[in-house]
């Protein structure tokens, strides 16, 4: 998720290439902070677990239990395959991952976003 939450907090635009984990195929993304620049393929998907189930007690246990789940894929159908190994993950298309990035940085810094966005000190 940071692909999505990083950009909205650093200000700028970021560049991921990464490889499906069932077809090896090349997913690049290009992420600003306000939306999703460029795809390719067209139809990327990203796996997570429910945010419910993360232990975010420490870094290592949300590692563990969040973000070792959370993969980008070229189809639709090969995040399905790899679903079917991993039944506790769910599917977002990238505009339902942009969304809960957004949501997530609102809430955890909506406070800062907003001073940034008014220019206060």
């Amino acid at each position: 998720m940071d692909t999505f939450e990083h950009p909205e907090l650093l200000g700028g635009t970021a560049a991921i290439e990464s490889r499906d984990p069932e077809t090896d195929e090349l997913v690049r993304l290009t992420v600003s902070a306000t939306r999703i620049e460029a795809a390719e393929p067209k139809g990327i998907m990203v796996s997570m677990v429910r945010p419910q189930t993360w232990d975010v007690t420490s870094a290592a246990r949300i590692m563990a239990s969040a973000c070792h789940f959370i993969f980008f894929f070229a189809s639709h159908t090969s995040g399905e395959r790899w679903q079917a190994k991993h039944p506790e993950t769910v599917l977002l298309s990238l505009d339902e991952a942009f969304a809960l990035a957004k949501r997530s940085n609102a809430h955890l810094f909506g406070a800062e976003l907003a001073r940034r966005s008014t220019g206060a000190a």
